[in-house]
């Protein structure tokens, strides 16, 4: 009996293992469950070996053979050409979008916009020059898809030089207390020995007149200048412009300056962090600048902000002190305050001070 029960035992302890290895072959086939994905297969990379990899479309460039020109001396209302050869050298089609230039003075200009590899063009210049006489440096730039050099530089030197030189060379100097505004004549003199005659004469606000022939040819020529002293005391800065017949010089210029009256400093007042109706204190001198005493006539302001409350005479200038008085605001959003004050010399001059600022972020409650 004994025997028989082992016997029986060991059988069912080999059905027991054979029952258990099935079921664990069962779960390694079962599928993973639903949303869970195998991840994917990455591609291999079919590029054949020792192929490189470039870019599509190369890389331009450009390359220009001398980037500056100088022209030298240049006579004044001249039209001067120049050409800048370029190529490009890069490895992709070189697009010039455009040419800009500094100064309307001068043009540049292209047969067309794109050049391919190794291939070359010219910039073609025209400057037309003043009728001043100066040095001269202008800069040009070739607009383009060269990443390196997308605004190429170009130069043009040289210098204006004039075959009529005119003395006073520079600023002619006026003054308004003077008879005929203190003006020297003007005398225009050729460089070569060229006669030449004296075809026009303007300046601005027609402060400035003279008696032409302009028949008479001359190597020398003294102007007499008539100044209209009135029409100098709203001009006080100008310029005169005369029209020659001379074949290298056709017109010559030259400016003009006088000193105002009086001189207001300061003349305008600024304030900052403003409160409304919190006063601030200022002072104002009124000069004269030809040694005269300064009388005034009257003051106003144009809103009331302004108040002139003591004058005091000191030599050849008057002090003002001045009170300014920032109004209340009408909103968060408007944080500025102006006024203009208006003062009324006995002469029949008028000169203004503007008082303006922002106000304190506070101010308004």
């Amino acid at each position: 009996m004994k025997a028989k029960h082992a016997v029986l035992l060991v059988v069912a302890v080999t059905l027991g293992l054979i029952l258990q290895s099935g079921c664990g072959e069962s779960r390694k086939k079962e599928q993973p469950p639903v949303g869970i994905q195998n991840p994917p297969v990455q591609p291999r990379d079919v590029t054949p070996p020792g192929a490189d990899v470039q870019e599509e479309k190369g890389v331009p460039k450009i390359e220009v053979a001398n980037p500056i020109h100088d022209f030298g001396v240049i006579g004044p209302g001249k039209a001067v050409k120049c050409e800048f050869n370029f190529k490009n050298v890069g490895t992709g089609n070189l697009h010039i979008t455009k040419i800009i230039s500094t100064c309307q003075c001068m043009l540049g200009k292209l047969d067309k916009l794109d050049y391919a590899l190794g291939e070359s063009g010219t910039v073609k210049v025209t400057y037309r020059s003043s009728s001043t006489a100066m040095p001269v440096e202008k800069h040009l730039f070739i607009l383009s898809n060269d990443k390196k050099s997308p605004r190429f530089e170009l130069t043009i030197k040289g210098r204006i030089e004039l075959k009529v030189a005119i003395n006073p060379p520079k600023t002619l100097s006026l003054f308004i207390d003077r008879e005929n505004g203190g003006a020297v004549p003007i005398t225009l003199t050729s460089k070569d020995k060229k006669a030449f005659a004296v075809k026009s004469f303007t300046s601005t606000g027609q402060v400035i007149s003279v008696d032409l022939d302009p028949t008479a040819e001359k190597t020398t020529h003294v102007l007499k200048l008539k100044v209209d002293t009135e029409k100098l005391k709203k001009n006080l800065r100008g310029s005169i412009s005369i029209g020659l017949s001379h074949p290298e010089t056709s017109r010559v210029t030259l400016s003009w300056a006088a000193l105002p009256l009086y001189t207001l400093s300061p003349p305008r007042i600024l304030l900052q962090s403003a409160k409304a109706g919190e006063v601030v204190k200022r002072t104002i001198w009124v000069k004269s600048n030809y040694k005269k005493k300064v009388e005034i006539e009257s003051i106003s302001s144009t809103k009331g902000y302004i108040a002139v409350v003591d004058q005091t005479q000191q030599g050849n200038s008057v002090n003002l002190a001045v009170e300014i008085t920032p109004p209340p605001q009408t909103s968060k959003a408007s944080r500025w305050m102006t006024d203009k004050m208006t003062i009324k010399m006995k002469d029949g001059q008028t000169l203004y001070v503007t008082a303006s600022g922002f106000y304190a972020t506070t101010s308004l409650r």
